[in-house]
């Protein structure tokens, strides 16, 4: 017997439910088109989330007089009269959402010690949506240039699992406006899409964001072309089950550090971004693919000159390495490419450029045991 969809009204917006002719199996959302709300969604029966944890305010509970909430995005209450249980609200059924909106004004951090949304305590995983600027400014706001800290810390050390439809629409944004967002969320498997910035007017602006996050599967989309320190330093650090990196890193103007240890510690890294840069900068790729154990093929490295330490450690203990093409001509900058194939495969290929004779061999050159070949387009 076929499977069918059928739309219904249900609290006053639209669900799909799918099941046999005459008996329904369960509730599920019809894709929707995200409005001027952010919205957290209950992962399974009975999800709870902590708003409050009678010792340590979050952002959310300590600014409830700017909020208001709703659940079909028709009727709005005042936060402060949701109904909590010990300082946790309940979802009685998988799909379920509340939605809320800023009615305020600017909560977003505007100091390094950042703020979470949620308290640390005592919730099971649920997902998380829409556009994360109506809750951190007024929800009539159309805000696209953050400040510096905006969102530092937002969602450290969280119960979110999924952010996958969580939309952070700013293309311009501060100093380490978006360091440690999600740090150390253990439960986080789906990050956003896409982080939309695409001007940095600071350093370490995505520093951090997922480290420790050990679930997470996917990285998202990151546009920027031009770069500033540090910005993705320590990313994805320790993302123990993430597989697959975003397909291009589609800078062009690096800075010092930008991609420092970016996928450290990614021990199941499958696919490495492509890295399309011509002109290196210090430290650029310092440790980038550190403890990468998984990793089979390095990206094409097409820059000819090297800057210093812009290759360090960037390849350091990736047992399953084995092939690197490398197109540089001058690596003359110091310590350019000091450990940069320690502890690779035995034995592998390495493509290096036609008129380039003044490689060493070992763990600051070509590797050991590989067999060299000339590139060709």
């Amino acid at each position: 017997m076929k499977w069918k969809a059928i739309k219904v009204a249900h609290n006053g917006y639209d669900k799909y439910i799918r099941g046999y002719i005459g008996e329904f199996l369960k509730w599920k959302f019809e894709p929707s088109k995200e409005g001027d709300y952010f919205y957290i969604e209950a992962l399974e029966d009975n999800t709870y989330i902590s708003i409050y944890d009678g010792s340590s305010s979050s952002k959310l509970y300590s600014n409830m007089s700017k909020f208001e909430y709703s659940f079909n995005k028709i009727k709005w209450y005042k936060l402060s009269k949701l109904p909590l249980k010990g300082g946790k609200f309940y979802f009685e059924k998988e799909c379920d959402r509340i939605y809320l909106r800023n009615i305020s004004g600017s909560i977003a951090n505007t100091s390094s010690s950042g703020g979470r949304f949620f308290p640390t305590y005592e919730s099971t995983p649920f997902k998380i949506g829409g556009d994360l600027h109506t809750v951190m400014f007024k929800y009539t706001d159309k805000v696209d240039t953050l400040g510096n800290f905006a969102f530092t810390n937002l969602f450290n050390n969280s119960y979110v699992a999924d952010a996958s439809d969580l939309i952070l629409p700013a293309t311009t944004v501060g100093r380490r406006t978006y360091s440690s967002m999600f740090y150390n969320s253990k439960k986080l498997k789906y990050a956003p899409k896409v982080l939309s910035a695409i001007n940095f007017s600071g350093d370490e602006c995505y520093s951090k964001m997922f480290s420790l996050c050990s679930s997470l599967v996917n990285a998202p989309e990151l546009p920027a072309t031009t770069l500033t320190e540090q910005c993705y330093f320590d990313m994805f650090r320790s993302c123990s089950s993430l597989t697959k990196a975003p397909k291009i890193l589609p800078a062009t103007t690096l800075a010092p550090n930008c991609y420092q240890n970016m996928f450290y510690s990614c021990s199941s890294l499958v696919t490495a971004p492509e890295l399309p840069a011509t002109e290196l900068y210090s430290m650029c790729y310092y440790s980038m693919f550190y403890n990468c154990y998984a990793l089979v093929e390095a990206p094409k490295l097409p820059a000819t000159t090297l800057a210093a330490s812009c290759y360090y450690g960037m390849f350091y203990n990736c047992p399953s390495l084995n092939k690197v093409v490398c197109l540089a001509t001058d690596i003359s900058a110091t310590s350019c490419t000091n450990n940069w194939v320690t502890w690779v495969s035995s034995t592998g290929t390495f493509i290096k450029h036609p008129d380039m004779n003044g490689w060493s061999t070992g763990n600051n050159g070509i590797p050991n045991g590989w067999t060299v070949e000339n590139y060709t387009e």
